[in-house]
């Protein structure tokens, strides 16, 4: 290996790990606290159940994939709940 790809290989190292420190430290920063917290809680929160979101209007249309029946690949047809 020649000096070049030596320095080459030191001057990356360090700027990756600047880069890596300095991203630690804005993720560390006092004015981030809340959000983070609150993001924290989000997979705790009661979300709604698949079945409080379904409607019974028959106007909602659903992208369903189906196989082509010549193998073509996949085609898409428009399905109603």
């Amino acid at each position: 290996m020649s000096a070049f790809w030596g320095n080459f290989a030191g001057v990356v190292t360090v700027i990756l790990m600047s880069c890596f420190i300095g991203i630690w430290v804005w993720a560390w920063l006092p004015r981030h606290r809340r959000v983070f917290d609150a993001m924290a809680h989000v997979p705790m929160d009661d979300a709604p159940s698949l079945n409080d979101s379904v409607s019974d209007s028959t106007t909602d249309s659903v992208d369903v994939p189906m196989e082509d029946p010549n193998g073509n690949g996949r085609m898409h047809e428009d399905a109603t709940r």
